[in-house]
């Protein structure tokens, strides 16, 4: 019995051609675009390869990337997508039944067969409803079609619409028919509570609902469905709107990650204590403060309002968040999170002409949160001075486990060294008793085919003769070889890398 070629199985063809190129990148236009002329030959060995491979070169589908391909031919290999990206290219007719992905960046009514005909397959979605090129208080949301999306619910994974009038309890009971998914994005949406509308509302109630508490949004004559699968949620607000999503995030028990973007700090006020209430397995919070054209500045919480934040979790391992200063009862919730806070991005939105005060504070973060791996501070230029950065490095660190540093916008000034000994030396590295350590070495962690060393000398310059130095950015190199495990550094935009540790004597 002859053995069968395996050149001729289409497992092993398909397994090929995952391995050959179909994007090809172009340095004039400066993005990929459609280019599978190797797969395009491959297809015309013999039948068997052409079945086997044509699948492969049309399971993504964009309608930018693929602007050049003839209409007609998307149509004829439309039944091979998986993947769908669109675009206002090209609006059909399409003949897709199996989408796996679809993202709608661009909504066009002509697409509407080709969502409802792929409904029962989809696992991600992605849908812009509205085009409008008008700011958003003045356009007029669609309404989300709960018919439809309803027959998405028994295998959607991830979700992301913006730009939908949404139902608030309508689509959290959408979502508790989603047995699968655990990823969900809401940007630009106009959240409207059915409450508001229902007949058996007393004015009694009514006088309630207009309280300032977010207590006073939940209504305990409806039992919210809980979605057991979600894992990650993000709002980005555009409108704040009093009591929005509250009834969404009763929903989640089983949240882990949140993620709020918003231009009013009453959305925050609304949503922290249900997260803290209703949300006991969150672990990472993520809360970015947009400019408000109406304030022509930032909305800040005050520091009481920010330690409620951090505490809302009860183990936070990540915290990102936009803070105008540090202040002394957010870093103490801080320290109470120590035990299990292990990444921890600090955002200063400070103007500029005001001084900051906050590197006694951050000292205190550094000392105590032992368990950190990651650590990013991010200042206003010029807000953070020479004597401020200075402190953040005099006292010891006990976060001796942090694997990546940023620093963004701090002073490194440079001082007069004076003389050829003592600190000024270039290319020494004695501490403060004399005695030499192991020189550390660190590359720029880029693409040239030398990296630049950098050592513990690089706080040292000669201009003209004369000797300067950074005592700043000579104490940080001192805390950084105290870091063990530190594998990135970030240093004023310019991002280094562990090169190698060599003795002082080689």
């Amino acid at each position: 019995m002859d053995k069968a070629n395996p050149f001729n199985m289409p497992e092993i063809i398909t397994l090929i051609g995952r391995f050959l190129p179909l994007w090809k990148y172009s340095c004039r236009l400066g993005f990929y675009h459609f280019n599978p002329k190797t797969l395009l030959r491959c297809t015309r060995v013999n039948r068997t390869w052409r079945d086997a491979l044509a699948p492969v070169i049309w399971y993504v589908y964009n309608g930018y990337v693929m602007r050049s391909v003839p209409n007609e031919i998307i149509t004829k290999n439309s039944h091979y997508f998986r993947v769908f990206f669109y675009d206002r290219c090209f609006s059909g007719p399409f003949q897709s039944g199996y989408l796996k992905e679809l993202v709608i960046s661009w909504w066009d009514g002509a697409l509407l067969p080709l969502v409802e005909a792929n409904a029962s397959s989809l696992q991600s979605l992605g849908w812009k409803g509205s085009t409008s090129p008008s700011p958003m208080r003045s356009t007029t949301l669609p309404n989300l079609d709960y018919d439809l999306f309803m027959r998405m619910a028994p295998t959607l994974e991830e979700l992301q619409l913006s730009h939908w009038t949404l139902s608030g309890r309508d689509f959290v009971d959408f979502l508790a028919s989603c047995k699968r998914l655990n990823s969900l994005c809401l940007a630009a949406i106009e959240w409207v509570e059915s409450s508001s509308t229902d007949p058996q509302s007393s004015p009694s109630s009514s006088l309630s609902t207009s309280l300032s508490s977010p207590q006073s949004w939940i209504d305990p004559r409806y039992h919210c469905q809980a979605n057991q699968g979600l894992v990650d949620l993000r709002l980005d607000v555009s409108v704040s709107k009093e009591g929005a999503f509250v009834d969404l995030i009763r929903s989640c028990p089983n949240l882990e990650n949140f993620s709020l973007y918003s231009e009013s700090a009453e959305d925050a006020r609304t949503l922290i204590p249900v997260l803290r209430d209703y949300c006991p397995r969150l672990t990472r919070i993520e809360y970015v403060i947009r400019f408000s054209s109406v304030l022509n500045g930032h909305d800040y919480l005050t520091d009481t309002e920010y330690s409620g934040l951090v505490l809302c979790s009860r183990r936070i391992q990540s915290l990102k968040i936009d803070i105008p200063q540090l202040g002394y009862i957010m870093t103490k919730a801080l320290i109470l999170q120590s035990t299990t806070l292990v990444s921890l991005n600090l955002r200063f939105l400070g103007r500029q002409d005001m001084p900051m005060h906050d590197a006694e504070n951050i000292c205190q973060i550094l000392k105590h949160c032992i368990h950190l791996r990651h650590f990013s501070l991010f200042f206003s230029p010029n807000s953070l001075g020479k004597e401020e950065t200075l402190r953040l490095f005099e006292q010891p660190w006990g976060c001796v486990e942090l694997e990546t540093l940023e620093l963004t916008d701090v002073t490194m000034a440079m001082d007069h060294g004076g003389g050829d000994g003592g600190e000024g030396l270039a290319g020494s590295n004695v501490d403060h008793q004399g005695s030499t350590q192991q020189t550390y070495h660190w590359s720029l962690a880029s693409a040239a085919p030398r990296p630049t060393p950098v050592d513990s000398s690089m706080g040292n310059e000669n201009i003209g003769g004369v000797r300067y130095r950074s005592m700043a950015k000579q104490k940080l190199f001192e805390q950084v070889h105290k870091l063990p495990k530190l594998a990135k550094l970030s240093l004023n935009h310019v991002t280094y890398s562990v090169d190698g540790f060599s003795d002082s004597s080689s």
